[in-house]
């Protein structure tokens, strides 16, 4: 199983649910060959409810973050330590700073056997101001999967989509206004998400493989 979360990256960018129709061509093409849920709402405004909410189906709760809470977070019901107890091998990619709102600590309680962070990627690996560009987010996690005993449960979150939206390569939006950087932004990340399916369908663990 291989578990992405897109930093950032609304329904008003993806064409396939109702939003702009040239930004995100690579999750409308997976819309069309997967299941897409339409009527599917956001638990939280920022990135640490979120991934709470996503691996352990916890609602966003007002003024406060339960991944800040070790004592608290560690008892949620989780998706890592259930495949873990099934003998799944559990990993957590991520290109920034893995210690950013005690992420690192809740990712530890919650049975993760690998995390990788932006300290863990080879030295000189191009990134932004947020952190490693997406683009090397997916390659390293694909090389690193070859070697990793089955079967897995691997998260990837990205990074590129969140501000101040910093991306290599030429800009697919002109400007310089913040929506047009989130658009680029958001259209990059599409574009590395587009490529590393391509890529690891050339792996021999794809044909057996949940991406979600």
């Amino acid at each position: 199983i291989v578990f992405i979360i897109l930093e950032s990256h609304t329904a008003d960018v993806v064409g396939a649910l109702g939003g702009e129709k040239n930004v995100s061509p690579n999750i409308d093409s997976l819309s069309n060959d997967g299941l897409l849920f339409e009527n599917i709402y956001s638990s939280g405004g920022r990135t640490d409810q979120g991934i709470v909410s996503a691996l352990n189906g916890w609602p966003a709760t007002p003024y406060h973050s339960i991944m800040r809470s070790t004592e608290k977070s560690k008892l949620l019901p989780s998706l890592p330590k259930d495949f873990k107890a099934k003998g799944y091998r559990t990993s957590f990619y991520y290109g920034g700073e893995s210690n950013f709102s005690n992420m690192n600590v809740y990712l530890l309680n919650q049975g993760f056997d690998v995390i990788f962070d932006e300290k863990s990627f080879p030295a000189g690996t191009a990134h932004g101001k947020w952190g490693i560009y997406d683009q090397y987010l997916f390659a390293q996690q694909e090389k690193d999967l070859r070697s990793t005993t089955q079967p897995f449960l691997s998260v990837m979150m990205t990074l590129s989509t969140h501000e101040p939206f910093d991306v290599p390569g030429q800009s697919r939006f002109k400007g310089n206004s913040e929506a047009n950087l989130f658009r680029n932004a958001a259209a990059y990340t599409d574009s590395c998400l587009g490529a590393y399916l391509h890529s690891v369908k050339k792996e021999p663990w794809y044909p057996n493989t949940l991406f979600i």
